[in-house]
C-alpha cells in the first residue's frame, strides 16, 4: 500500500513493510521520480477570427481579445487559454528547467579544465 506523507514536500513516499505487535506501522522511504518545471518566458496567443495578438503579464491577468472569442491568463506563472482550439495560435514561450540545469552542470565542467 503506498500513500503520500503529509510532509512539506511531495515527492516523498512511504511504503508499508508491516506492522508492530502495538499496531504501529513500520514504513521505509521510496525514492519518486520529480517533477519537470517549465519556466514561462512569455504566455500569448493569437485569435485568427480578429487578428488580435494578446498577453497575459501577470498572474490572474485576465485577457479577451477584440471580438471576445479567445482570452489568455496566468502571465509568468501558469498557461491558461480559453474559446474553441481552431480559433487561436499558440504564442507562448517556455523553457525546460531541467535544460538550464544539464547546461550549468556542462558550464561548470569546462571551465575548471
Amino acid at each position: 500500500m503506498l500513500w503520500k506523507t503529509k510532509k512539506s514536500t511531495r515527492t516523498s513516499k512511504k511504503k508499508r513493510v508491516g506492522t508492530k505487535k502495538n499496531g504501529e506501522i513500520k514504513t521505509e522511504k521510496t525514492p519518486t521520480k520529480r517533477r519537470k518545471k517549465m519556466i514561462i518566458i512569455k504566455n500569448s496567443a493569437k485569435c485568427k477570427l480578429c487578428g488580435d495578438i494578446i498577453e497575459s503579464k501577470f498572474r490572474h491577468d485576465f485577457v479577451w481579445c477584440r471580438c471576445e472569442s479567445i482570452f489568455v491568463d496566468g502571465g509568468l506563472d501558469y498557461l491558461r487559454r480559453g474559446g474553441e482550439p481552431a480559433n487561436f495560435i499558440d504564442l507562448s514561450e517556455v523553457r525546460d528547467e531541467t535544460l538550464d540545469f544539464i547546461a550549468e552542470v556542462l558550464d561548470s565542467e569546462i571551465g575548471t579544465d
